[in-house]
């Protein structure tokens, strides 16, 4: 009984880290957007890799619990979208320069970003949670 506060300690703190990777690329992306510098894409580069073994590690966890991996499949979905949307912008920043990123990044792309790091946010708020039965 005493072992099992770990589960949830280290869901919460999987969680947390990965909701810090999104933060981390985002801000390599809009530095990449702003300057041009391909040198502030490493941190980018970086949380793409360690995203993946972050949410294998709380699929892992939650794999006795069938509420905890329906969210957690919620919440891949949501990191993967973000993930490509920050793709796409390096992408139109390399081929469309600055102008076009700079489009990209103040538009409408810019607001349903915020709105993905939001549901991220309440989706990992919600994974942490207590399954109802």
């Amino acid at each position: 009984m005493r072992a099992g506060w770990r589960t949830p300690w280290k869901c919460a703190a999987s969680l947390e880290a990965t909701f810090a990777e999104l933060i981390y690329a985002e801000t390599a992306v809009r530095g990449y957007v702003i300057t041009g510098d391909t040198t502030y894409l490493a941190p980018y580069d970086s949380a793409q890799a360690r995203l993946g073994g972050l949410l294998g590690g709380l699929r892992a966890l939650t794999s006795d619990n069938p509420a905890q991996l329906e969210r957690l499949d919620s919440l891949a979905t949501l990191v993967s979208v973000r993930l490509e949307r920050f793709h796409w912008t390096v992408e139109t920043r390399r081929t469309g320069g600055p102008a076009a990123a700079a489009r990209a990044v103040i538009g409408r792309a810019s607001r349903s970003g915020a709105s993905l790091m939001t549901a991220v946010a309440r989706t990992s708020c919600a994974t942490t949670a207590p399954a109802s039965t």
